[in-house]
């Protein structure tokens, strides 16, 4: 019913038009589209340039003084609150240090004695030293003169007679009948002279008889016996 195309007729020649057809079809789907070409015209857009570790912006600079700031207080908070830490616990060590040294010292301070008399030493000196010197001298310094040695017994000591120059162990040197004592105490003769005055009587006498052995007349009335 078709007419057969002979070889080597025809065939070469229809194959290069219907591709020639087929790419104007493809241009003519591009050729209803608006292509644009009245919109205003638009700017390019920038090109973005590479970041670099300088920063231009004072924002960011602010920014980046502001995290090293509270990095700063942060850190500054923490070693504050390690530190209080630290003397808290090294203060509670202190005190279970010194609470049991005073248990310890209490323990040594408390001496038992047959496990009733208990004594402890709280280091509290309440002694109070009174020194009160009740030594009174009652050595009162009188001069006890013993009783000068009297040989005799004439009323004179020996000294004495050693002094006048009588016979300390003869009451009665000059024999005149009066004692040593007598004549030099009493009747100021010489005790050395058994006649004072001379009238040829002796001292004992001239007192015997009332007369004055001194002298002549009677024997003054104070010294009459």
């Amino acid at each position: 019913m078709f007419e057969q195309p002979m070889p080597g007729q025809g065939t070469g020649s229809q194959i290069p038009n219907q591709n020639q057809n087929n790419a104007n079809d493809v241009e003519d789907i591009f050729a209803g589209i608006n292509t644009g070409s009245g919109l205003p015209p638009t700017s390019p857009a920038p090109s973005i340039q590479p970041l670099t570790p300088e920063y231009s912006s004072t924002g960011g600079g602010k920014r980046i003084l502001l995290i090293i700031l509270v990095v700063v207080i942060v850190i500054l908070l923490v070693a504050g609150g390690v530190l209080a830490y630290l003397s808290f616990m090294k203060q509670d060590q202190d005190q279970a240090a010194n609470q049991n040294l005073n248990n310890v010292n209490a323990q040594a301070n408390t001496n038992t004695v047959d496990n009733t008399n208990v004594v402890v030493n709280e280091n509290t000196n309440t002694e109070v030293n009174v020194n009160t010197n009740d030594n009174v001298n009652t050595n009162a310094n009188v001069n006890v003169v013993s009783p000068a040695l009297d040989s005799d017994s004439d009323g004179l000591s020996d000294d004495e007679e050693t002094t006048l120059g009588t016979n300390p162990l003869n009451p009665d040197s000059d024999s005149d009948g009066l004692l040593d004592s007598e004549e030099v105490n009493i009747y100021k003769t010489n005790p050395l002279n058994p006649d004072s005055d001379g009238d040829t009587f002796k001292d004992g006498e001239e007192i015997t008889n009332g007369y004055d052995p001194n002298g002549s007349g009677k024997l003054p009335v104070n010294l009459n016996q």
